[in-house]
């Protein structure tokens, strides 16, 4: 009906006058035409009005540039997808615009993503070097589907070969069948002039690998590569791993190879085992350039290799030793080479720690060395102290070196048998002499110390006579053979540079292992008085305690001690220049003002002339 083929009157008034007056008498459709074209307008208008209004925004105004590393920087390290940059192209239009149009934001090519994005990628990297990867099954990628479209895939990459800096491939061959996974190989079968790191891991056992004039960073595990092929010239950086050397073939073994690789500065090898009953070359090969190393394998295998390398004092060297099942109590003789001139790290090391975890009778206890020339901020600050430190568990790959020692250890002893794991330190002790030398200024030994006998101490002591820094913890026990060590013979004071001493223990008598503090007291009083003698500069006693422990509660203060423990207190305050005396709350060494007494409880104590310190 006619009435009804226009906009009421009463509508058209919420419209303003000038859009009203436009309406007024026009059919229903009309109406619509209109409103739906200003209604685009507007919406046009409004987005043009949210980016003026975002491009005010301090993020928004940063140049180009600095947008995009802080959006490379947010992205998260393992974001091989893309994941990350993807959602954020839904901020607003200028991240959309701007991360779309930054080819660098779009140069890691994931293989486990669907083929048209790995084609978005490669459209949008818009010629920068790109980055292949194909993870292999672990961490996030453990239930990754390994059926990746090979044939599909290949012919995308293939025509990019010449921008491709990257490659790490893991290629696992017995869950693929051969014809997709070798359309992937011919990938590596064309001139790579870009590349600058590979990283492949396959159960392909040989490779000929294609002309590659730039590379500098190689990682192979099970593949073994025709060598002679390879610019092993120029390579800064070798990880090799389970990789067999066939005998009387040119590279015949990891030492031609590491003799070819004039410029390395990193080197890993996992996985090796030598034959222990091949003659081995008598000649030492020299590695000045070298900075970094890491062996993984048998510990025998570990100390013929290192008897033939030499290594500059600027070269770390971390060792994770295969477990050892031969029965025996010298575990750093098949480690290391007897003669250690050549491994400055270890044969001029000033700096040592040896720690002991026997944390139950039926489990094979973990023997861990540290040790540094140089005097770092790992030495200074203490870490080891405190409750919360946890030993690296890998070696720190492009990681910050500095904060961690250049000599590391890891090994599970398996070859302590039984009860004889309690007695590790002691067996540890007794070889260190054959390994450092007199330059060590500081040791730190952590362990079962109630086992180590007096002629173990006094041979440790005898080892390392240059020693200024010496610290002992306990574990869960206290060190009575210890203080005889110290007292002086008819050669001399041992130790006679001895400046600081630390024992860190747990009393587990009300006496709080009276006996041992007693006997510290009589050494030290002895080495004042002998002719050249000195007090020692400082002396800390940091004891471990108990909640429910009456005597030595985690908030002692001197008054709730026996009347003997402070009597032998005093004693020792005397034959020293300073003396610490405190729970260890495990939060590293913090000294508090001289001349102070404070309870952790924080009730006042009345300041006077004594040295004690509380927390």
């Amino acid at each position: 009906m006619p009435e009804y083929d226009s906009v009421r009157d009463d509508i058209l008034l919420m419209l303003p006058e000038d859009d009203r007056a436009q309406l007024q008498g026009c059919a229903n459709h009309q109406v619509r035409d209109w409103i739906t074209a200003r209604y685009l307008a507007v919406q046009r208008y409004s987005s043009i009005l949210q980016t003026v209004l975002n491009a005010t925004l301090a993020v928004n105004s940063l140049p180009n540039e600095i947008f995009v590393d802080i959006l490379g920087l947010a992205s998260p390290e393992q974001d091989y997808r893309n994941t990350w940059i993807t959602k954020a192209t839904g901020v607003c239009r200028f991240w959309r615009d701007t991360i779309i149009n930054t080819p660098l934001l779009w140069t890691t090519i994931d293989l486990t993503a669907k083929t048209h994005f790995v084609e978005l990628c490669l459209a949008r990297a818009n010629g920068a070097d790109i980055s292949i990867r194909l993870p292999g099954p672990f961490g996030v990628y453990s239930k990754r589907n390994v059926n990746v479209d090979f044939p599909e895939i290949a012919p995308l990459l293939i025509p990019w070969s010449s921008r491709i800096k990257r490659i790490d491939l893991y290629i696992d061959e017995a869950s693929s069948n051969d014809v997709p996974t070798n359309s992937l190989w011919q990938l590596m079968d064309v001139p790579l002039p870009a590349l600058t790191s590979l990283a492949l891991d396959s159960n392909r056992l040989q490779w000929a690998p294609s002309p590659l004039p730039n590379l500098r960073h190689l990682s192979l595990s099970t593949v073994t590569p025709d060598w002679t092929r390879l610019p092993l010239s120029q390579l800064t950086s070798l990880t090799l791993s389970e990789l067999p050397f066939v005998e009387h073939a040119p590279f015949a073994s990891v030492l031609s190879v590491l003799e070819a690789c004039r410029s390395l500065e990193f080197f890993r090898f996992e996985g090796f085992k030598v034959n222990l009953q091949a003659p081995y070359p008598s000649r030492t090969l020299s590695l000045p350039r070298i900075r970094h190393v890491y062996l993984r394998g048998m510990p025998l295998s570990t100390a013929i290799l290192l008897a033939q390398l030499s290594l500059s004092q600027d070269a770390r060297l971390w060792l994770e030793p295969y477990h050892y099942y031969e029965e025996t109590t010298r575990v750093l003789d098949v480690i290391l080479p007897k003669d250690t001139k050549n491994l400055p790290t270890v044969g001029k090391a000033q700096h040592l720690m040896v720690l002991i975890y026997a944390d139950a009778p039926d489990e094979p206890p973990e023997l861990i060395v540290y040790a540094d020339v140089d005097r770092t901020d790992f030495w200074t600050s203490k870490p080891w102290r405190s409750w919360s430190y946890e030993l690296p568990w890998d070696f720190p790959i492009g990681g910050p070196f500095e904060v961690v020692p250049s000599f590391f250890v890891r090994h599970t002893v398996h070859s302590w048998h039984g009860n004889a794991q309690w007695n590790g330190l002691r067996f540890i002790m007794q070889e260190l002499g054959d390994f450092f030398t007199a330059t060590v200024e500081t040791l730190v030994l952590r362990g079962i110390t109630s086992l180590v006998d007096v002629q173990t101490w006094a041979q440790t002591m005898a080892a390392f006579p240059n020693l200024k820094e010496l610290e002992i913890i306990g574990q869960d026990c206290d060190m009575h053979n210890f203080p005889a060590a110290l007292e002086p013979t008819s050669s001399g004071i041992p130790c006679a540079q001895l400046r600081d001493v630390v024992l860190l223990y747990r009393p587990r008598k009300r006496s709080g292992s009276l006996r041992m503090l007693q006997g510290l007291r009589t050494a030290l009083q002895m080495r004042l008085e002998v002719k050249g003698g000195s007090r020692l500069r400082s002396l800390s006693l940091l004891l471990v305690t108990e909640r429910n422990d009456r005597v030595f509660p985690p908030a002692f203060v001197m008054e709730q001690l026996p009347a003997v423990f402070r009597e032998t207190l005093d004693g020792l305050k005397s034959v020293v220049e300073s003396f610490v005396f405190r729970p260890n709350t495990g939060e590293g060494d913090v000294q508090g003002e001289e001349g102070h007494e404070r309870s952790i409880e924080g009730e006042a104590i009345e300041e006077d002339t004594c040295d004690w310190e509380f927390w």
